[in-house]
């Protein structure tokens, strides 16, 4: 989007109204404390200090807890978030550990590997409930 706020399109200001509805829903350090599978999942993916988390807090605009991240690169776990109206969400999304050079424990990126090796093999629509 390159026009200003004032002179968004329709479209342009129900997209950003969307992204705006995030709200945190849960932490998962492993696949099985996810919830069921049911809504879409847009994952955030990338390398530790990539930004994912920031994405996240700029396209929900907010700074609420559970949402901001003040430390680059120290997402741990899996982060989801409702999107879409409080009564029935209609979407995920999932904030994923960074991978490569986050100064942590080689134990801790281990485990932080698996855990997203597990994620990215079982997509939403084939992990067991």
């Amino acid at each position: 989007m390159t026009n200003p706020p004032n002179t968004l399109s329709p479209d342009e200001r129900e997209a950003l109204a969307w992204t705006q509805s995030a709200r945190f829903l849960t932490t998962a350090s492993q696949l099985n404390q996810l919830p069921p599978p049911g809504l879409p999942e847009i994952a955030f993916v990338g390398r530790s200090n990539a930004g994912k988390s920031t994405a996240i807090n700029t396209l929900a605009a907010t700074s609420a807890p559970g949402l901001r991240v003040k430390t680059p690169g120290r997402t741990q776990h899996i982060n989801l978030f409702h999107v879409g109206p409080a009564d029935a969400p209609d979407a995920l999304w999932a904030d994923l550990p960074g991978y490569g050079y986050a100064a942590v424990a080689r134990g801790a990126k281990l485990r932080w590997q698996e855990v997203m090796a597990d994620y990215r093999r079982t997509a939403t629509h084939c992990r067991a409930s």
